[in-house]
């Protein structure tokens, strides 16, 4: 992702203050970066592009996955109400009332002093997307396109017609789920409200300008666990660059959620031979977007995704939702069906994340800036129970720490074993461990809808932050091979691959399979060790 009023190997060293000028709508954040010269400078960035603004990534098509500098460590929050409020350089920021531990596989702990930039926090609790990030310096935003009730025992979202959402935005789940948790959770609904009461009380202004810097008031957050990236200091306090992984959430809405309104119309027919609302396949397919600030988005181009890192957010009570689509018969209209292209339209690479308009000038390009179906990958980690239970045989044998984390394998162009048969993104498991001083990486993909099974890999690492920056390549790598380690492997170094037991795929793991299996990787372990 690259960003046109920033050079192309910006590498954001700080995000900080909004600023607005006299009579227009749209809010500017600033940022400072870093260029590969090593000269430093800042510009201001509309807030729509909020959810991809972090610290410590570099924006340049030519670093899809962005930056990876940065030590990555996981702590608890016991109750970040304890923690206190402090301002510097034009941003505002959680601190750590004492000492906290940061714990990484391959690391001794350490015991830090925190601070968490609240604009990032608030990044990756709410700006799932463009919509989500504007609304949020708006009065009352999401009161004015949702209605919420409860009946018989269900809670039912209306999605009022002015709502500029559209009907391919609400099939992401992902999307569905989020706004139940803002528009459901009162305390979430108070949190998101806020960030528009701070901006009304602390707006300051300076000849044409209206300036704020980005404050909120955080939901309750007590007992969760935080993975993310980490800058220390020269005074030796770990500053949160960028926020991984919240685990230990917990939604509050017990029972179903169903999304209603004008918006839902049977999904094979439209009511209006003139409607735009048709499902459209993404035009761009080499996973690399611009974002032209300088242009307007038109509303009568399809909407593209853009590529970002996304963060993880795990709930220990999913939310469930549904769309319930009237049922309208039309001759007249339309069946909805995938178009490659509407008129004709050329493929680009160029969009605008403002709101789209008939003045627009280049596709409209929106973020999705949480992981699809966290708590499905991790609460179905059925399919990789085996291999959990055998890395963590093999990690109390040898009294080490062992970190899993799962990762979606990428779209990619002329390839569909991104997703199962069944229709699911095709995720793999990666394990860190240390053994004997060396770190190691174990994968394991899914692959039992695919007659070809794929072995185990096992990878010898020398830094994690050097594998991180390969992952996406390795993943691509991956797809491109049909789902095979061939390619892949030889981008990440030492590796052994070690295969299943016999009739791995075909029952469950019992005790010989499984003690068979643990010989087998303390001896590929041990062979990468010598």
């Amino acid at each position: 992702m690259e960003i046109t009023v920033l050079p192309n190997d910006a590498y954001l060293t700080n995000i900080g203050s909004l600023s607005r000028k006299s009579g227009y709508d749209s809010w500017l954040i600033t940022v400072n970066y870093s260029n590969g010269k090593g000269e430093n400078d800042w510009k201001g960035i509309k807030f729509s592009n909020a959810p991809a603004l972090c610290r410590g990534r570099i924006y340049s098509n030519d670093y899809y996955d962005g930056s990876k500098k940065g030590p990555v460590f996981e702590f608890t929050i016991d109750d970040l109400e304890d923690w206190f409020d402090f301002e510097y350089f034009h941003a505002k920021y959680f601190e750590s009332p004492t000492s906290v531990t940061l714990s990484s596989v391959g690391a001794r702990n350490i015991s830090a002093v925190c601070h968490i930039p609240k604009f990032e926090l608030a990044r990756v609790l709410f700006f799932y997307n463009a919509y989500l990030a504007t609304s949020g310096l708006q009065e009352r935003a999401l009161h004015l396109d949702f209605n919420t009730s409860f009946i018989d025992g269900k809670h039912i979202i209306e999605v009022l017609p002015h709502c500029p959402l559209t009907q391919k935005d609400f099939k992401d789940d992902v999307l569905r789920s989020h706004l139940a948790w803002l528009l459901l959770n009162n305390e979430m609904r108070q949190s998101y409200d806020s960030i528009y009461k701070h901006l009304i009380r602390e707006t300051t202004h300076n000849s044409d300008y209206e300036n704020w810097i980005f404050n909120f008031t955080p939901p309750p957050l007590k007992n969760i666990k935080i993975k993310a990236r980490f800058y220390k200091n020269q005074n030796g306090v770990y500053r949160v660059d960028e926020i991984l992984s919240i685990s230990n959430l917990i939604s509050n809405i017990d029972f179903d959620v169903h999304f209603i309104g004008e918006h839902f119309v049977d999904n094979k027919q439209s009511i209006n031979p003139l409607a735009t609302e048709v499902a459209v396949k993404p035009q761009n397919s080499d996973n690399s977007h611009t974002i032209d600030d300088a242009s307007e988005a038109d509303i009568d181009r399809s909407k593209q995704t853009i590529d970002t890192n996304q963060v993880a957010l795990q709930f220990q009570d999913p939310i469930k939702t549904s769309l319930d689509y009237k049922k309208i018969r039309s001759r007249k209209g339309p069946k909805l069906a995938d178009e490659e292209d509407i008129d004709g339209e050329p493929k680009t690479n160029f969009v605008a994340t403002d709101d789209a308009t008939v003045f627009g000038n280049v596709a409209q390009g929106d973020y999705q800036n949480i992981q699809k179906n966290p708590d499905q990958t991790i609460n179905n980690a059925k399919s990789f129970k085996a291999i959990t239970e055998l890395l963590e045989r093999f990690t109390a044998e040898y009294d080490t720490d062992l970190f899993r984390q799962f990762h979606k394998l990428p779209k990619v162009k002329y390839c569909r074993r991104h997703i199962t048969e069944d229709g699911l993104p095709r995720n793999m498991m990666e394990a860190r461990f240390e053994y004997d001083n060396q770190l190691f990486s174990v994968f394991e993909v899914y692959t039992k809808d695919i007659k070809k099974r794929l072995s185990t890999l096992i990878v010898k690492v020398d830094s994690y932050n050097q594998l991180e920056r390969k992952m996406q390549r390795f993943m691509t790598s991956i797809v491109k091979g049909s789902i095979s380690w061939t390619d892949a492997a030889l981008l990440l170094g030492d590796y052994k691959t070690l295969n299943h037991p016999t009739g791995f795929y075909e029952k469950e793991c019992d005790e010989r399979m499984l003690q068979k299996w643990l010989n087998g990787l303390e001896k590929e372990v041990i062979s990468l060790v010598s």
